[in-house]
């Protein structure tokens, strides 16, 4: 009877130790679990990748976080795609560039720029954009400066036109009201002499300009219609009408070089001059006209005839 009791009595002890030693067991580790992630800054506890670590305990939660750090370095290849190093001079960094992401390694292995799209018409076909050989060239030295690979120098040639054509389209439209409203401002001031102020400005330009002067100004619109612009030449203009008017309708003589070219261009403009250089002038005319440019030219280049 005694040994029995002393039989269950050992095996109830083991039992509660062992009972003991479960709960115990089960306590530590759920004290693990819950500090295995409290032990970490608080600036990593919130993050979605380490909260969703699935982990009892550290020892798992640090298996976990191995195997992720070892899968993304697979991922990114670790040993085929070393970091650029500190430091590294520009050969280098663009030796770097050119063997792990692409890039020429010369700005002359680059491949001629292809027509960038710039969207879709409403017949559903791409709208194109032709780059220039300039923009090319600019695109060229920034794309080999920073590396680019082909795609990308080819998106970045691309946007640069698209951009200067946007700004472009915009500056004209700025400059075309512009003119719109000069010209309205200048009509509705001068009313009924509007005409006659643009036809004496043109007259006085007509005049005095060369041609490529002429040629010049006609591609600055924003100059020759300029109100300002216009009052000027059409002031001189009418200064001139008054001078012929003087002098029995001929033109005044010219009393400085400036004034002897603009007339020498005059005269070389002119249909009868025309004729004395081609032989076909009568010869009063051509003695004329060859005498006035003589004079002309004696003025205009003073010491050279």
């Amino acid at each position: 009877m005694s040994e029995t009791t002393g039989q269950t009595t050992t095996e109830t002890e083991g039992s509660a130790a062992a009972s003991t030693s479960v709960l115990g067991g089960a306590g530590s580790q759920e004290g693990q679990s819950a500090s295995w992630i409290e032990s970490l800054d608080q600036s990593y506890r919130t993050d979605p990748t380490i909260s969703g670590i699935q982990a009892e305990t550290m020892p798992e939660a640090l298996n976990a976080m191995a195997k992720m750090t070892q899968n993304a370095q697979k991922l990114v290849g670790v040993e085929k795609w070393p970091a650029l190093k500190a430091g590294a001079t520009p050969e280098e960094t663009r030796a770097w560039k050119s063997q792990h992401l692409g890039a020429p390694a010369t700005r002359e292995e680059y491949l001629p720029f292809k027509e960038y799209q710039t969207g879709i018409d409403e017949a559903g076909e791409p709208q194109l954009l032709a780059i220039s050989e300039e923009d090319s060239a600019l695109a060229l030295d920034v794309a080999h400066e920073l590396g680019l690979n082909q795609a990308d120098a080819q998106k970045l040639a691309g946007t640069y036109a698209q951009k200067l054509q946007e700004a472009k389209v915009s500056n004209d439209k700025l400059l075309d009201d512009k003119l719109v409203n000069d010209m309205a401002g200048l009509r509705s001031e001068l009313g009924n002499n509007y005409q006659v102020t643009l036809d004496s400005a043109e007259s006085a330009l007509n005049r005095l300009a060369s041609q490529d002067l002429r040629t010049m100004l006609g591609n600055y619109p924003e100059i020759t219609n300029n109100p300002e612009f216009i009052k000027i030449f059409a002031e001189v203009g009418l200064q001139m009408q008054s001078d012929r008017s003087v002098n029995g309708g001929r033109p005044p003589e010219p009393g400085n070089p400036v004034q002897a070219k603009a007339m020498i261009d005059e005269i070389n403009r002119s249909p009868d001059y025309a004729k004395v250089l081609n032989g076909t002038s009568d010869p009063a005319t051509a003695t004329h006209l060859n005498g006035k440019m003589d004079s002309l030219y004696k003025i205009a280049y003073p010491g050279t005839r």
